[in-house]
Parts: structure tokens; sequence; C-alpha cells
């Protein structure tokens, strides 16, 4: 976790005692004293990185390179990979990621920063057969309209027991800052390979809630 400034680190220890039992669950927590911004933007290197691996990975499959044979056999990763593997372990970096497919009006890609089983859930809370629409309409109602300018880090709280961060976010906008609580956990992308990365757990339409609770008056 980088060094912010600004900020106070603290290390806790809750203790829970049972039936012959005491469990010790460490968590570390970062707390800022003004939002932390990362001046997000659809033009971010690491997004635009992202995109090329994306399109390459379709032209490999589409060309039956070796290239291919491993990523779809699941035999190995690629130092490209690995790279993205590791920048989605990072909770600013899942965040921004977040924000930056907002931005871009990314709806393949916003989708993939929620752990899949919510958001699935969140998908067919809606009564309608055009998926595609509903999570295009999940993305503007973040964005409120497009909005949305930056997103900034407040506080974070990570578990150690449990691989979960608790993020207190602010979600800039150009008439309003709203302060978003997001929960992150660390899920394996591939059971072939073992890499994890950092999915975001907070129903989307708890973070639309709070977007329109924090909008009224």
């Amino acid at each position: 976790m980088p060094t912010m400034s600004l900020s106070r680190l603290l290390i806790g220890f809750s203790i829970f005692m049972g039936v012959g039992l005491i469990a010790v669950i460490i968590y570390l927590v970062v707390i800022q004293n003004e939002p932390n911004y990362m001046n997000i933007s659809k033009d971010d290197e690491m997004y635009q990185s992202i995109i090329n691996t994306q399109t390459q990975a379709n032209l490999d499959w589409l060309h039956e390179e070796e290239t291919s044979e491993e990523l779809h056999h699941g035999s190995g990763v690629t130092e490209k990979q690995m790279e993205i593997v590791e920048y989605f372990q990072v909770p600013e970096n899942t965040i921004r990621f977040l924000g930056v497919t907002i931005l871009a009006n990314d709806y393949d890609n916003f989708y993939k920063n929620f752990e899949i089983e919510k958001f699935n859930d969140d998908l067919f809370k809606v009564d309608s057969f055009d998926k595609s629409e509903v999570i295009k309409e999940m993305t503007n109602q973040i964005s409120r309209n497009g909005k949305l300018q930056d997103i900034g880090i407040l506080k974070e709280k990570a578990s150690i027991a449990d691989n979960t961060v608790e993020v207190e976010t602010v979600f800039k906008y150009s008439d309003i800052e709203i302060v978003i609580p997001l929960e992150l956990k660390m899920i394996v992308d591939d059971e072939h390979t073992g890499t994890e990365s950092l999915y975001i757990t907070t129903s989307v339409w708890d973070i639309i809630g709070l977007i329109e609770k924090g909008t009224e008056g």
C-alpha cells in the first residue's frame, strides 16, 4: 500500500472468544484527512494498456497463435497478464479502473470491476431482456449522466483474515461530492494459474441508492 500524505496508519486487533477458541483478527486502517483524489481519466495509461491487451488476445484467438493457446488452456500467464493481475491487487487501482470505465462509457469493462455473482444478482433484479441496456443504465446512473469528474479515497480498512478491504470513497461530481463506502474482496481469477484480483462486492444498486440519497434536497 503506497504511502500517502496527511494520513494515519492504524493497526487494530479484534479478539473474539468462544468455547475453547480465541480468534485474533488483524486489520490495517489508513485514514485520510482529505480525499486523496486519483485524477481519473479515460486516457489512463493502464486502462489503455488493458484495452490493447484485450484487442491483441482477440486477434491471437482468431489467428490461433501460441500465446492464445497459453491463455485459453490456462497453462500460464504472460508477463503482461501478470502485470495486469498485480495491478488489480491494489484497492486504489480497482477503484480507479471503475472510475475510468465509467468516464469512458466502457460498458464491456464496467461490470468486470465487480464480483461476478454479486453483479449477476444485481443484473437480474431488472426485468429486462436486454442486459446490455441494464449495464448501460447502471453506468449512467453512477456517472449521473456524465457529471462524474473524479473519485477520491478517504479511508481504507484491510482485513487480513478474510482478504477484504473496506474503502470509504468520495465520488466527485461537477455539482456535488458524495461519500460512497465500497467493499472489495480478493478473488481467484483463474483456478489453473491461481491468480487473484480485488473485485468490488458492494451491490451496484446500493451504490446508486447512496448517490440518489446524496443528491436529495
